[in-house]
This record gives structure tokens, sequence and C-alpha cells, in this order.
């Protein structure tokens, strides 16, 4: 256990504030990430997430319930989702090798359809 002297070197370094916005964050995350719950009621639901627009169907054996409330949140892959936002050319077909179920190449499909239409208009 730490000292009381540790504490009030945090609150004076960082502020109260500061540090229950931390601790905030760290438990969101933590009910957020892999909970068995949030997942078992997304297979009540219908077994579907919707990730940037696409709904997906998490039915299959090999996405286990915990797993499914990570992809529920959409914190799932989020830096390969911000980019491939960012350097996909959306025009161009995407292959996503090694992917988990395909979440980001179906997201980076349904954009370059809207954005073939918003051309062809």
């Amino acid at each position: 256990m730490q000292s009381l002297a540790h504490y009030r070197q945090k609150i004076s370094e960082k502020g109260i504030a500061e540090i229950i916005a931390g601790r905030w964050r760290w438990y969101k995350i933590a009910l957020q990430m892999d909970n068995w719950v949030i997942g078992r009621l997304v297979e009540i639901a219908g077994n579907t997430v919707t990730i940037d627009g696409i709904k997906l169907s998490v039915d299959n054996p090999l996405v286990s319930t915990r797993h499914k409330s990570t992809l529920y949140f959409g914190i799932y892959e989020v830096g390969e989702h911000k980019l491939s936002q960012q350097h996909i050319d959306r025009t161009l077909p995407t292959v996503e090798i090694g992917g988990s179920i395909g979440g980001i190449a179906c997201a980076n499909k349904s954009h370059s359809l809207k954005a073939g239409s918003a051309r062809r208009r």
C-alpha cells in the first residue's frame, strides 16, 4: 500500500479532477472490453453489431461472447479503422489480409460505394 505522501503528491501533480477522470476512463474501458454480460445481451438482441453504419452478424462460434461486447462498443480494431479511413483509397477494392470478421473491409467497401454513388450524381 502506498503512503499518504504518495497520494498527496499525485493530487498536487494532477489535481483531483484529473485523477477522477482517469479512473472513470479506466472503468469505462474495463466495462466495455470482453464483458460477458454485454456480449450475452448482444446475442439475445440478434447477434449483430453495427460498425461504422454497417450491420455485421457475429453469430459464429469463433466469435466469443466476451468479444462481442468489444465489437458492440466499437473499440475493436480502432487503430486499424482510423488508419483505413485516412490512408486507403476508397475507390479501389480492399482485401483484408488476416481479417477477423472483415469489419474494416466491409466499412471500406461501404464508403467506396457511397463515394461512387455521390460521384455519379
